[in-house]
This record gives C-alpha cells, structure tokens and sequence, in this order.
C-alpha cells in the first residue's frame, strides 16, 4: 500500500469575508474537496499547517468545522494533524481535537514538524521498500 501526505496550507482553505469574518461555508467546501482526492490502494494522511495563517476563528467556529467533517467521515477517514506554531493557536488546535476525536475522527494537533510526522506516520507502519 502506498502512504501518501497531502499537506494542505491553512491559508488555501480558511477563507474570511470581504469585511475579515470567518466564512464558514467557504472553508468547509474547501477543505472538503482538498480532502477528497481519491488515490486507489493508497493511504492518504492529511497535515493542515496554519504555521502562517491569520484567522479568527471562534471556539463557536472550531467546534462547528468538527461537526462539519464528521459529516464527511468517509473523506476524512485517515488522520488529520494540525500544525501550528508553538505561541500561536495552540489552545484552538487543542480544541479542534478534542472535539473531532469526540466525533470519531482520528486528528491531533502539534506544535513540532517532526512530530506531526511521526504521529502521521509510526515507524512500526512504514514500509520497509523491499516490498513487505
């Protein structure tokens, strides 16, 4: 099986309105059609970095983008990792977490590249290239 990171830069899928507000639909449709790249036999992981993204989205915001991929559950049936900067959206990842893994999904949020990578990808899942 062929493992496959589809690393998405937060700033192509949170849109904000013509006034600066979160455009929620927007975003959702977004991140939805970024997810739903279909690639026969293989896994694909998603990492969404908002390292450099400006947002202002609401815990309100956070808690219904969750509920919103629940509903697509069978686009986002592999994992998710949230990257963010270690003094930035910390506490909004955190929670994006907690209410996605509530809902069954399986994402969580770091601050460190190399770990997200790690959780995305365990070393006991890798393959070894000598077609095992």
């Amino acid at each position: 099986m062929t493992m496959i990171l589809h690393v998405i830069p937060a700033k192509e899928f949170v849109k904000m309105t013509p006034d600066g507000k979160f455009d929620f639909d927007s975003t959702c449709e977004l991140l939805i059609k970024a997810a739903a790249v279909e690639i026969k036999d293989s896994e694909i992981e998603i990492l969404v970095d908002f390292r450099n993204a400006v947002t202002d989205l609401t815990m309100a915001d956070i808690y219904y983008l969750a509920a919103e991929l629940e509903k697509h559950r069978t686009v986002f049936r592999e994992k998710i990792a949230l990257l963010v900067s270690p003094e930035q959206k910390w506490d909004q990842a955190k929670f994006f977490e907690l209410c996605a893994v509530n809902r069954g999904l399986d994402v969580g949020a770091f601050n460190s590249y190399e770990d997200a990578i790690s959780w995305l990808f365990p070393a006991s899942e890798v393959p070894s290239g000598d077609g095992e």
